[in-house]
């Protein structure tokens, strides 16, 4: 059965991975943004020595046929890999918090009965200031 600590390489590396793909992602796109909104079109300078197009030629930032789908499919992807790293880490925490307040429940129900018998706690108090720790029984500090 896996521990818990064998899980926290692959989904550390998961997380990370997924975050620096969505962050390029993002980046890609707000490059394309700036590029249509502010930019527009590039000027391209003629490298010819033709007399006739010496001003050079206007060329649109995007291409017409610009494939969008390999970004979406990615952002989608490492954007589930965020999601489906926290949503297990976390229900690993849920469920470790649930074993531990199951466990401390169980043990103090086991306790609950146990009462200090006088005469045998008197029997153990020395005479000098000492005290001296009451040693039947196993104890909660709910108990």
């Amino acid at each position: 059965m896996l521990q818990k600590k064998s899980l926290y390489i692959p989904f550390t590396i998961l997380l990370i991975i997924a975050t620096v793909q969505l962050a390029l992602v993002s980046r890609m796109v707000a490059f394309l943004h700036i590029q249509k909104t502010e930019i527009g079109t590039y000027h391209i300078l003629n490298t010819n020595t033709s007399p006739t197009d010496s001003n050079g030629y206007y060329l649109h930032v995007l291409p017409e046929k610009l494939s969008l789908n390999q970004g979406h499919i990615t952002n989608g992807a490492a954007g589930y890999g965020v999601v489906i790293t926290i949503t297990i880490a976390l229900s690993l925490l849920v469920l470790f918090i649930l074993a531990a307040l199951t466990y401390v429940s169980f043990v103090t129900y086991l306790t609950i009965d146990n009462r200090i018998n006088i005469d045998i706690a008197r029997t153990l108090s020395p005479t000098g200031p000492q005290a001296v720790a009451y040693n039947i029984d196993s104890w909660t500090p709910e108990t």
